[in-house]
């Protein structure tokens, strides 16, 4: 950024903290409820998004999969949800999705072991242990488990037919092979799904977005706020005096969706600060419209901040579902509450971002790109422009 457009930057934030600051609050919205006595800013003292639970995570095995009993965080609706039928459908859909993404995951990370170990051999004749290595990479769900997880039987006999392939796999590739069968089996795999919003009301999704997501309501000043973000880039600049000021202005705000909006606005300034005011509202189980803009600025920021840009970093994906069923559990709870259609949007989205990859060889992965395509642009979410803008390397990165 050109140092002329920093400074006027600079002095337009600093005239627009105190308006925010100021601006009135509506008594009918919802406010956030600390957990903490007597501390008027935390919203809850959060467990899985802490910094203390991060570094316990980086202590797991191969991609974090070890922190729960069955190796994957299925998403399994509380007893006073689990009557309704959207819940089981919702249930249904994010479990079969998370199945078929974690064995692609996983398959992605067993290739590069085993291209690690064929780098290591003195005598690459002697061969590589590919079956050994494929044993490591099982995905064990106990029938139980999976009947719980999925109800619908021709979804569940899918489910469990891909896990057999996947965990039947020596390691080797070929035409054949079960990466070849698992993709073609997939193709035919999303018909059987049962859709959670309809093409009714995702059309009206798409035309009306802009009107419901309005964050103007909450932050009058967001365009300008906004427009910073855009001209700065992936990591734009700002003084250590303004970042305090306005750190301390999201930590004191108390209505949830002012919270959340200047929270996802301050993350590329002070990203490790960020990452946990994002954390501390996922976990807190209030609704906000913003809660899936905000899952995926707290996804990127934590394996970028916590575990890495690379390709061979670790990526916790199980403590990314944990906290993603999470946001899928409070806003299905919003839904079956207050019958608000485009909950059910804000669900596909988050069944449909899936888990973060890894790039080719040395491309690093889908962290830095999401970055990217979340802060150079107004958020839209990924349904409408398609997932993958999220996990591709954007026009401005490539030049």
């Amino acid at each position: 950024m050109k140092m002329r457009h920093l400074a006027s930057h600079l002095v337009v934030l600093a005239l627009l903290l105190p308006m925010i600051q100021g601006c009135h609050r509506n008594g009918g919205k919802r406010t956030v409820e600390t957990g903490i006595p007597n501390d008027p800013v935390s919203i809850r003292k959060p467990e899985l998004t802490s910094s203390e639970h991060f570094s316990v995570v980086g202590e797991e095995d191969g991609d974090g999969y070890g922190n729960t009993p069955d190796g994957l965080t299925l998403f399994i609706p509380p007893e006073e949800l689990s009557r309704y039928d959207i819940a089981k459908t919702v249930k249904d859909n994010y479990n079969y999705v998370l199945i078929r993404d974690m064995i692609v995951n996983d398959f992605e990370w067993m290739r590069r072991e085993m291209i690690d170990l064929g780098m290591e051999l003195e005598n690459p004749d002697e061969g590589i242990d590919t079956i050994g290595v494929a044993s490591k990479h099982m995905i064990v769900i106990p029938d139980e488990r999976l009947n719980e997880a999925i109800s619908a039987p021709r979804l569940r006999t899918l489910a469990k037919e891909v896990l057999q392939m996947y965990n039947d796999f020596d390691g080797r590739e070929d035409s054949d092979g079960v990466l070849f069968v698992k993709t073609k089996e997939w193709e035919s795999f999303i018909d059987n799904m049962a859709p959670i919003s309809s093409p009714e009301t995702l059309e009206k999704f798409e035309d009306s977005f802009w009107t419901w997501y309005d964050k103007k309501i909450h932050v009058p000043e967001i365009d300008s706020l906004m427009t910073r973000r855009f001209e700065g880039g992936i990591y734009p600049e700002m003084s250590d005096e303004e970042s305090s000021r306005f750190l301390d202005l999201v930590k004191s705000e108390k209505d949830i969706d002012r919270r959340t909006i200047l929270a996802i606005e301050l993350a590329p300034y002070v990203p490790s600060e960020a990452v946990l005011l994002l954390g501390e509202i996922l976990e807190s189980g209030i609704y906000t419209k913003y809660i899936l803009e905000a899952y995926l600025n707290w996804m990127a920021m934590a394996q970028e901040q916590y575990f890495g840009s690379s390709s061979m970093s670790l990526i916790p994906n199980n403590l990314y579902n944990q906290v993603r069923t999470r946001c899928v559990e409070t806003i299905l709870r919003h839904y079956i509450q207050s019958g608000e259609e485009f909950d059910l949007c804000l669900i596909d989205n988050l069944i449909g971002c899936g888990v973060l990859a890894r790039f080719g060889w040395i491309m690093g992965n889908g962290a830095t790109a999401a970055l990217y395509n979340l802060r150079e642009r107004a958020f839209l979410p990924p349904q409408i422009l398609g997932y993958d803008y999220l996990k591709e390397e954007s026009d401005t990165e490539q030049n």
